[in-house]
């Protein structure tokens, strides 16, 4: 284990938890304690498991895990010529009054005809097509968190 991480567990900041992988292996899982969240003044949010508990599913780990794993694809690695990443932001709580609908993220990605932003919604295949269409349709009416003076990310959700 990465010497590091493992004197931030000892101390207290973080917390381990192991999930099984799809292999028969199992994984190490890192989340902040509760007493590393006060300090920065930022709400504790997360997996809240003990230390060192083995967990054999868990889908809420493997819906953050997924869309981490979206993250790290757009902002680390190569994408097309000309395309380049610019801002990802992540949602606590629904973006607009009224809604139930909490994005998984939105994204910006840059291009030589200008900017695209795009609300994600990452599925692992449990929600039925009903859930779906609610969300599309909750995401499509949605004010865009982009810059008022991107037209082009403005055009993409409606907005004036």
């Amino acid at each position: 284990m990465n010497e590091r991480l493992l004197r931030l567990t000892q101390v207290g900041l973080l917390k381990r938890f192991f999930v099984g992988t799809t292999a028969g292996g199992v994984k190490a899982l890192y989340a902040c304690h509760s007493k590393a969240h006060a300090p920065c003044g930022v709400p504790l949010r997360g997996p809240q498991r003990r230390n060192d508990e083995a967990i054999i599913a868990d889908f809420f780990v493997e819906h953050q895990l997924a869309i981490n794993e979206v993250y790290c694809r757009l902002k680390f690695r190569a994408l097309p010529p000309e395309i380049s990443f610019r801002r990802w932001l992540a949602f606590h709580e629904p973006i607009t009054q009224g809604m139930k609908l909490i994005p998984d993220g939105y994204l910006e990605l840059e291009a030589p005809a200008g900017i695209f932003g795009a609300f994600l919604e990452v599925d692992l295949g449990t929600e039925s097509l009903t859930v779906w269409k609610e969300k599309s349709g909750s995401i499509s009416g949605s004010p865009s968190p982009a810059n008022s003076q991107n037209s082009l990310a403005r055009r993409g959700f409606g907005c004036s």
